[in-house]
């Protein structure tokens, strides 16, 4: 299932396999519809304060000269590779995975890259608007559609930033399971059950 058809704001494919026993089958199992419309990776993120503008990563949001580099240079790509589409990366969301090798760059406009673990560990979403890369709150609302700091106030006593990050991008995406997962209590004896 592709995300991007269920409610998230990140292109990424997943596999799922659903299993349900004869004795307990009612019906055929079906896949969750697409939804009419995405949601775009900027209806998660904050405000841009009077100090974030339109520009390349920061000199310190990567931890070596060597990183910065090589973000620096994959983001002038991505503006380039924009504009050329005719996408102004000032005017429209451009989200660039600024981690990766300069031979297999990833962006998309108003959609995040797939978000995976070393992703939103090392916060490598580039974020044109804005520039700068995507905080880790804003990474667990294209996740969840959920506050971080409303769903795990204390979260920064028992883990590091990159370790939430680690875990976020192993996570799937809320809403897509979500959705399977009402398909699958539909289709079987199972009982919803209130919390």
């Amino acid at each position: 299932m592709q995300s991007l058809d269920h409610g998230s704001c990140q292109y990424r494919l997943r596999a799922f396999i659903v299993a349900i026993r004869k004795d307990c089958k009612r019906g055929k199992f079906k896949w969750p519809k697409k939804r009419a419309t995405r949601p775009k990776a900027s209806l998660f993120l904050d405000a841009p304060t009077k100090n974030e503008v339109p520009a390349l990563p920061a000199p310190r949001s990567h931890p070596s000269p060597k990183e910065h580099n090589r973000a620096r240079e994959l983001a002038k790509g991505y503006v380039r590779r924009w504009m050329a589409k005719g996408v102004s990366p000032k005017r429209s969301l451009i989200v660039g995975d600024v981690g990766c090798s300069k031979t297999r760059p990833s962006s998309r406009d108003e959609e995040a890259p797939a978000l995976t673990a070393r992703r939103a560990s090392h916060r490598d979403m580039w974020l044109s608007i804005y520039g700068r890369n995507a905080h880790i709150h804003e990474m667990f609302k294209w996740q969840t559609h959920r506050s971080l700091e409303q769903e795990f106030p204390n979260w920064r006593k028992t883990i590091s930033e990159s370790g939430m990050g680690t875990a976020i991008g192993n996570s799937l995406h809320a809403p897509t399971v979500a959705a399977i997962l009402q398909k699958v209590i539909k289709h079987s004896n199972l009982q919803e059950v209130q919390i």
